[in-house]
């Protein structure tokens, strides 16, 4: 539903595979549809023009929206009496997975619970999807006839958002805890005494840094979401909720400070030193 650049990916995989891809594209960005175009992907105006009409419904939106989309969703088929399958794709806990699906369910259409688990750099050929739930075996064909894999996992949703969320876990994190650190020693003045010491007694860590932080300006606003959804499923689990809460109030710190336009640019230097932007932009913040 959201064709930002793994959902112009997925689409443009199945217009190749010859399936029609319809977006509601109405009040999205100039970058979205300019995406969406690329892909091949129709604009349907709006929401409940492409739920009316579709024969499946893909939801793969941020995780914040997620819910919604689904009440949306739910309403345009009681409307139009269409009783399509509804994919959620959405990076959310199995908590919300149960309430999503109870919500389209209500309305006529069969459910499918997805994790589209996609890499830095993203491939279709390295994209894993993982489902789970009672139309599990349509989504499987369907997606076999489109070009890709899924790996079941069994009939009852849930499945698939678990192994989600433990991956979102290590994926989602680290970027938090790698720029807080930095920030912590950027508060103290020995930032560049920190980065020397990493680069003599953790290379390998300090090599993985400038990839997660230098994600932050572009995507602190939507892992916001996803960080509130993965401290659900620890709870569910019977996990202390404080560590991804936490993390999700630093995403919302760096989303509404200067570190959300810090390093939006492309320049020459070293990656680390790149990092440094966003990092005093966000210690600033913290000390404002």
């Amino acid at each position: 539903m959201s064709p930002g650049h793994l959902g112009a990916e997925l689409g443009a995989q199945l217009v190749v595979s010859g399936f029609e891809v319809v977006s509601p594209l109405r009040d999205r960005s100039a970058r979205t549809r300019a995406l969406a175009a690329e892909a091949g992907i129709i604009d349907g105006g709006s929401l409940a023009a492409v739920v009316e009409g579709a024969h499946v419904v893909l939801s793969l939106v941020p995780p914040a929206e997620a819910m919604a989309v689904a009440r949306d969703s739910a309403a345009a088929l009681g409307a139009s009496g269409s009783t399509p399958l509804y994919v959620d794709a959405n990076s959310v806990s199995p908590r919300s997975i149960a309430a999503i699906e109870s919500i389209v369910s209500a309305a006529g259409a069969r459910f499918v619970d997805a994790a589209i688990i996609a890499p830095t750099p993203r491939t279709i050929a390295t994209t894993r999807i993982y489902a789970s739930g009672p139309a599990l075996a349509e989504f499987v064909d369907l997606a076999s006839d489109g070009g890709l894999v899924v790996h079941a996992l069994g009939s009852a949703s849930g499945g698939a958002s678990a192994l989600k969320m433990a991956y979102s876990c290590l994926t989602k994190g680290f970027p938090a805890l790698a720029v807080g650190s930095l920030v912590v020693a950027e508060s103290a003045g020995l930032l560049d005494e920190f980065v020397a010491e990493l680069e003599f007694s953790q290379p390998d860590l300090l090599e993985r840094i400038p990839a997660a932080v230098s994600r932050l300006p572009r995507a602190s606003a939507r892992w916001v979401g996803e960080a509130d959804e993965i401290a659900h499923a620890f709870g569910d689990s019977g996990l202390p909720t404080g560590v991804f809460e936490g993390i999700a109030d630093i995403y919302r710190i760096a989303a509404a400070s200067d570190a959300a336009a810090a390093g939006q640019g492309t320049d020459d230097r070293a990656p680390i030193d790149q990092v440094h932007d966003v990092v005093r932009a966000l210690a600033m913040e913290l000390s404002g």
